[in-house]
């Protein structure tokens, strides 16, 4: 039995920068739990200076579990198992 759909917001800090606009976004992911959709990005927060100041990587991760124990599990596993291709990523596109 599947259960119900769930949603995972992690942080975490990186170098990894993502545009105001920009997101990297992953369809079906397979998780332990089975498929997810990914998103990361980078949240920007207006610190009083005169641009938007870019702050931790994101990443929003949605799809069915069992119980919300093991959709936090699962879906934060395979976020960290992305994690370095989004880096990876990240480096090659702005080098």
């Amino acid at each position: 039995m599947v259960g119900s759909t769930y949603v995972v917001v992690l942080r975490g800090s990186s170098a990894t920068r993502f545009k105001p606009d920009g997101r990297l976004a992953i369809a079906e992911f397979l998780s332990a739990t089975g498929p997810v959709a990914v998103i990361f990005r980078t949240p920007y927060r207006d610190e009083g200076l005169s641009v938007p100041v870019p702050r931790e990587l994101w990443a929003d991760v949605r799809g069915p579990a069992p119980s919300l124990d093991l959709a936090t599990e699962a879906f934060a596993s395979g976020a960290r198992m992305l994690t370095p291709f989004v880096a990876f990523g990240s480096e090659r596109s702005s080098g």
